[in-house]
């Protein structure tokens, strides 16, 4: 077998949580709640069902994950990073949030299991805004309406 010595490459590893856009398929999270609520407002639809309020997640648009991964290979040493974009929300909270955007009342939000449990998935980007000064673009609000008038 053939082994090349003198390989220079340049690996990283990045651990990317969720990263929205409008390339998404429709059965995501944030398109369902979207949709369902134009939906609504559209009077297609009375209510939305999802299966537990519980689950955190923390959220990033794919333009900003992006921009990270820029960065990231930029850099002079190859490390490993996490991206996420800390717009962190409970399943409630992103289709509260989002139904209010739309002036619906959030008693038209139901779950089918109403389970304790709560599954938590929060990064730490604090070593990629050190080494690279990355920042996120679209936080809260921002995202919000990003993620909206994406869909």
């Amino acid at each position: 077998m053939f082994l090349e010595k003198n390989i220079n490459l340049f690996l990283v590893n990045g651990i990317l949580f969720n990263h929205e856009s409008s390339k998404k398929g429709k059965k995501f999270l944030t398109s369902t709640i979207i949709n369902t609520a134009k939906e609504i407002k559209k009077g297609l639809k009375k209510k939305l069902v999802l299966q537990t309020p519980y689950p955190i997640r923390d959220f990033a648009h794919a333009e900003d994950t992006i921009n990270a991964i820029y960065k990231i290979m930029m850099l002079k040493k190859p490390q490993d990073f996490v991206i996420s974009g800390g717009n962190i929300y409970s399943v409630r909270e992103l289709a509260e949030t989002i139904f209010k955007k739309f002036n619906i009342n959030k008693n038209k939000i139901f779950y089918k299991t109403t389970s304790k449990f709560s599954d938590i998935k929060i990064g730490n980007t604090t070593k990629l805004k050190k080494l690279t000064k990355w920042k996120p673009k679209y936080t809260k609000d921002k995202f919000i309406n990003k993620i909206i008038n994406e869909e």
